[in-house]
Formats: structure tokens, sequence, C-alpha cells
């Protein structure tokens, strides 16, 4: 940040301070590393989405994007398989990343430190729920497991009778996996923030 001010400097008055004031946060990705879990171990469920997409590898799940590109969207994939595609073989990269893309924000850049939890709408659950006491049949149950393993969660949903759908979403909603917290991993967003000096630039310099 302190490079970029001095660069900036040069194009407008006080720099990146004038930056800070006047800027618009038009587009915000952020992502965060889930160690030693893998992609398949879970279940991903949207409060809403239109678009799924899914890649993979010998019948092993190893992308998940949810939403169009065009609009807000959140990439899940396995990073040890995205390096070993590179030739990155370091077992440092085993486990999932999930990435929260929001687009036309609007946002001023000095609202940063407030804005709103982009993973709280991302809830996970266990990859085999127990099936459901309303389902009177169960191998209607085991039926939908074998399309969610198909098709991805949100698009097995999407297929669903919206009365079905509801009271499974609710079910699912009821068997969450036990290491995700949105609101413990979005609690660094300020200190974040802080360290990088993105809107203190003067406060890096000090130091």
């Amino acid at each position: 940040m302190e490079k970029l001010h001095t660069c900036i400097m040069k194009l407008l008055p006080n720099g990146w301070e004038t930056v800070k004031f006047y800027g618009k946060v038009s587009m915000f990705e952020v992502s965060v590393d889930i160690p030693k879990i893998d992609i398949g171990s879970f279940h991903v469920l949207p409060q809403q989405v239109t678009s799924v997409q899914t890649w993979g590898k010998g019948g092993k799940l190893e992308t998940l994007y949810l939403g169009k590109r065009t609009g807000n969207q959140t990439r899940i994939y396995d990073r040890w398989a995205k390096r070993k595609n590179k030739n990155q073989f370091s077992k440092e990269f085993e486990g999932t990343r999930i990435e929260r893309i929001q687009r036309s924000l609007k946002k001023p850049l000095s609202d940063l430190p407030t804005i709103a939890n982009p993973f709280t709408s991302l809830q996970l659950v266990i990859s085999d729920p127990p099936s459901p006491e309303f389902e009177p049949k169960p191998y209607i149950w085991e039926l939908f497991m074998d399309s969610v393993s198909r098709r991805s969660l949100p698009a097995a949903l999407k297929i669903l009778p919206i009365e079905k759908r509801t009271k499974y979403r609710s079910w699912l909603k009821e068997h969450p996996v036990d290491w995700w917290n949105p609101e413990q991993i979005w609690g660094h967003w300020p200190s974040y923030l802080d360290e990088i000096g993105i809107l203190n630039v003067h406060h890096l310099k000090k130091e």
C-alpha cells in the first residue's frame, strides 16, 4: 500500500487518501482455506442459487460454482487438485478453498470495515445426513441422495417440488458440519484491513 500510495501521489493530490475518499467498491472477492477438509466430505446448502456448475475427475468432485459469472458467485474447490494440475505438489495445499465474489456493490471504500459477512448465507452440511422422519418411504431419500452425488445438493434440490424442497432444506440445516463457523472466520476481517493498511496508509508509514 505504501508503494501504491507513492505512485498515485504523482497522479492525484494526496495520493491514496483521495482514492479512499472518492473511491467505490464495485467488486468484492474474499476466500477462506479449510485445511485437511476434502470437498467431497460435505454438501453446500446456499440460501438461493440460480446456476450450478461442477467439475471433477474419475467421479470425484473437484470444483463447485454457485451463481453466474456475471453476478454474485461462490466458488469451492479442491486446492490440492488445482495445484497438482500446475505441478505444485506441496502438502500445504491439501484442503478446500471457499471463495465468495460479490459484484455491483457500489459501496464507498470507507465502508469496507462494516461490509456484511459474505459467508453467512453459505451453510455446509454433513455428507451423509440420515433419512428424515417425515419421509414415509426411506428409499425416496436414498434416491435424492443419489441425485445429490451426481448433481450436487443445490441442483438436486432445484428439481424437487417446492413443498418437499422446503422440508428437505429444513432437515438438512439440522445437520451442519461442526467445523464451519462464518462468524469466527469473519471476525478476523477488521484486523486484516488494519494489517494491509488499505484505509490507513499513513499508519503503515509510522511503523
